[in-house]
Formats: C-alpha cells, sequence, structure tokens
C-alpha cells in the first residue's frame, strides 16, 4: 500500500518559513529556549548568546515564578547597576572583573553591591541548571563588601514634629501606612500585606500570618488605640488593608517608595529611609528604659544581638549614667571640684577682667631722658701704665764693622 503524503499549499510555504525565522530570532533574543532536539540551534544560542540574553531568559523562566515584589527590586537593581555587563560574553566575566564592578557600586552602597554579586550568582547558576553553561561560576569565594552599620532614626523633637505635620496633611490611608510603622515598628512588606482578616480592631491585635513576616513564623502585635482609631475610618475596599487609589491591587514597592520619597522632602529628611522608621520605634523603646528582650518581641527577632544597636543610640539614657557615677566618684573627694561662684542676688559671678592694654592707634608718651654726671674717680684709684718707645732705625753705614 502506498503512502499517504499530504501536500503543503504553495501558499502555505511561506507561512512557515516566517514561523521558522521568528522561532528562531526569538531564541537567539533569548525570549524563549530553542526546542530540546534542535541541537544545531542549540549550540548557536550557546555561541552567541551574552549576559542580556541571559537575563532575558532569567525574567522569563525564574522571576515570573517570585512574589511581585521580589521581582520589581530584582528588575531595578539589575537595570540599574547590570548596564557594563550586557554586551559581555559569560567567558569574558572573570572573578576580577566582578571584584572591580562591585567595588564601583560599594562606594555608593555596600550592601546594594553584595545584593548584585548574589543576583549574578544565580544568573550563573540557572544558566548552569539550563545547560548553558558548564564552568565555575566566577562569583565563588567572593567575599561581602563590608556594609557600614546605619544608626540612623528620626530624632525626638524638631525632626519628629516635622514628620507629623506633614503626615497630617496627607490622604488618611498614607498617613496611616506610615503611622503604622511607627507606632508598631513593623516592616514595609508586613504593612503592604495586612489584611482586613488579620486585624482585631475590637482588642486591638495585629495577627500576621507566617507568610508575611521575615522570620516565617506567625507573630501578634498589639496595635495602639491612636492606630486603631485611624484604621477604622479607612475604607474597606479589598481583603487587604492599604489599596492602591486605581484599584491594581496592594501597595507596591515603587508606589510606597514614591510616596516615602515625596513626604521625606516636604518634611526635610532627605536622608532618612523607610527601614529608619522602624529603628525610630526601637530607639524610642529603648530611651524609655525598655528591656532588648521586649524590643525583641516587639520588632519579632529571635536573637538579642540585633537589639543592642538601639540601646547605643539612646544618648539620654547614656549621659544620666555617666553623670550617676561621676557623682558617686566625685562625692569621696568634694576637694576636687571647685564650688560654683555666687554672688548675694543667686546669679553667677563674673570673673575678673584682665588689666586693659592700650589701643594700637593710641598714643604712647615716652618719659624725658634724665641727664646723670658722672661720679669723680679717686687719684690712687688710677693706674699709670709704662709706655714702650721703639728705638730709632740704623742705617746701613752705621752698622759695625
Amino acid at each position: 500500500m502506498a503512502p499517504n503524503f499530504t501536500l503543503v499549499p504553495s501558499s502555505a510555504v511561506p507561512a512557515l518559513n516566517s514561523i521558522v525565522e521568528d522561532y528562531e530570532a526569538e531564541c537567539l533574543a533569548g525570549r524563549r529556549f530553542p526546542d530540546p532536539d534542535d541541537h544545531e540551534l542549540w549550540q548557536r544560542c550557546k555561541e552567541t548568546w551574552r549576559i542580556r540574553e541571559w537575563i532575558e531568559l532569567y525574567y522569563r523562566y525564574h522571576l515570573s515564578t517570585l512574589a511581585d515584589s521580589t521581582t520589581t527590586v530584582i528588575k531595578a537593581r539589575i537595570g540599574k547597576h547590570f548596564t557594563p555587563l550586557l554586551d559581555l560574553k559569560p567567558e569574558s566575566i572573570t572573578r576580577r572583573w566582578i571584584i572591580h564592578w562591585s567595588d564601583e557600586i560599594a562606594k555608593t552602597s555596600p550592601v546594594v553591591a553584595y545584593m548584585c554579586i548574589k543576583n549574578l550568582k544565580a544568573l550563573f547558576f540557572k544558566a548552569a541548571e539550563w545547560e548553558i553553561w558548564d564552568k565555575a561560576n566566577p562569583t565563588r569565594g567572593i567575599k561581602r563588601p563590608r556594609p557600614f552599620p546605619r544608626t540612623r532614626f528620626i530624632q525626638p523633637g524638631e525632626e519628629l514634629q516635622r514628620l507629623m505635620t506633614v503626615l497630617n496633611m496627607e490622604p488618611d490611608d498614607i498617613k496611616t501606612f506610615f503611622i503604622t510603622l511607627l507606632l508598631t515598628g513593623c516592616r514595609k512588606g508586613e504593612a503592604q500585606r495586612m489584611k482586613w482578616a488579620d486585624l482585631d480592631l475590637v482588642n486591638g491585635l495585629w495577627h500576621k500570618p507566617a507568610g508575611t513576616t521575615k522570620a516565617k513564623r506567625p507573630q501578634t502585635t498589639p496595635l495602639p488605640a491612636q492606630l486603631v482609631k485611624l484604621l477604622t475610618w479607612l475604607p474597606r475596599l479589598s481583603t487587604y488593608v492599604f489599596e492602591r487609589p486605581d484599584q491594581l491591587g496592594r501597595w507596591g514597592e515603587i508606589y510606597t517608595q514614591n510616596q516615602w520619597a515625596r513626604i521625606r522632602k516636604r518634611a526635610h529628611l532627605p536622608d532618612c529611609r523607610i527601614h529608619d522608621i522602624r529603628r525610630t520605634f526601637a530607639s524610642f523603646m529603648a530611651m524609655n528604659g525598655k528591656s532588648s528582650t521586649l524590643i525583641a518581641n516587639a520588632l519579632g527577632h529571635a536573637n538579642l544581638s540585633q537589639v543592642h544597636i538601639y540601646a547605643r543610640l539612646d544618648v539620654s539614657s547614656l549621659r544620666t549614667a555617666v553623670d550617676e557615677q561621676a557623682e558617686s566618684i566625685m562625692r569621696l573627694y568634694p576637694d576636687l571640684t571647685p564650688p560654683d561662684r555666687h554672688d548675694g542676688s543667686g546669679a553667677r559671678s563674673q570673673p575678673p577682667k584682665p588689666p586693659r592694654r592700650p589701643a594700637p592707634h593710641a598714643k604712647t608718651v615716652r618719659p624725658e631722658p634724665v641727664h646723670v654726671e658722672p661720679e669723680p674717680i679717686p687719684a690712687e684709684a688710677v693706674v699709670v701704665q709704662p709706655t714702650y718707645v721703639h728705638p730709632e732705625p740704623v742705617s746701613q753705614d752705621e752698622w759695625p764693622g
């Protein structure tokens, strides 16, 4: 029996050629992987792909599986700091080149430099998993740039007053969001994922599910009465407490950062970040004499060593301790401390003024010189010295024979 061949119309041949060309163009541009049995195209892609195509594959096949907030942060970091890598072949990226690249980023932020190294490491790891990279990971063994400990927090007094004044002029949702950070010490992401179902406004409790905390364990945070009133006034538009005005879901990373950038500019806090609000909450607790255990529980830290930094920020408590220590020492030696000078009215007396010097332009009156006659010398005190007389020169004719 003769085989049954299906004839392709001649009009469909250009369409098939166009499909094949589009397929190859997408593979070479890094928008998709070649078919598993297309070994020739696989080899061409491995030879032509650069870091730009790797990043495109990383976006499509890895970042798409992560949370939206994580994807937004990684894409923003790659778009800002990976520009020098885009046109490089993966084989040309060496350990020395990565160290030089990360050192330039570390001049601005060591933390961002370390995160860029982690993203590049993940990119090479995924390339090895996809079997398009069979060599060693060039980021392996690179030490983390040493970060500088950040101790910035909103100072009590003028800075806090400026911030509260600006927040009071904001809409209810924006004002409540940042006051939630200030009064509970929660993280930015926890407030973004706050749901009405997690709030018990009657008892003033916020039950955080395990998936919304950094430690991946549930946590219950008490809500102050002032914050409960602000939350009660918010409209319940969806499951999330803080809904975007364009009804595109909860607050995202970019939307939150844009709101804070505008608020801190109006409050004249240009160097204050959102996480510094959390540090402000912990620092105020330390200033009020709260224990490290209580601060750790409020922040959701499992390790007490993470909250010791807030105790070091408390200058007022340190000043009180230093004054008490100095008082206990100097009480044993009262003579070393001079008493305060007070006059009869109770005010401190002024120290004696130094003698006033004449002005440079003042005319100085010099005394007239006094002529003193010399005393006569006694005759017996005068010693006459003998005078030596040279002999007359003798001529040659007068020389003796």
